[in-house]
């Protein structure tokens, strides 16, 4: 079993330096709250262990992929100076079309962002 603690606003040192500490990095979930993704995954890189392709509105709303205010070329670039190897995982909250149109749109959507 596994602790995970979501810190908002900042990150405690002391926390970080432990090494028993992973990341499961979601965008959404921290846009979805105001706050700064893209920073997040600076502050956070070396511990980022798992990442979740879900997009979100500021206003608290889960949305399907490239629909929300994820800003997704950055997303991807801050994976990649943070040398994240992992996977994006596409989670969504509350289908709004069918499972497979759904995981048709994401694939694509993904494809695209990282030509």
């Amino acid at each position: 079993m596994r602790l995970g603690i979501l810190f908002q606003n900042f990150w405690p040192e002391q926390a970080l330096n432990h090494p028993g500490l992973a990341v499961n990095y979601d965008s959404s979930n921290l846009t979805r709250r105001g706050l700064d993704a893209i920073k997040g995954v600076a502050d956070l890189g070396p511990w980022i262990i798992h990442t979740h392709a879900k997009d979100g509105l500021r206003t608290g709303e889960e949305v399907a992929l490239g629909k929300g205010n994820v800003d997704w070329n950055a997303y991807i670039a801050a994976l990649s100076a943070a040398d994240y190897d992992g996977f994006l995982t596409v989670e969504r909250e509350k289908l709004t079309e069918s499972p497979d149109t759904e995981a048709k749109h994401a694939a694509e959507f993904l494809k695209n962002i990282m030509r």
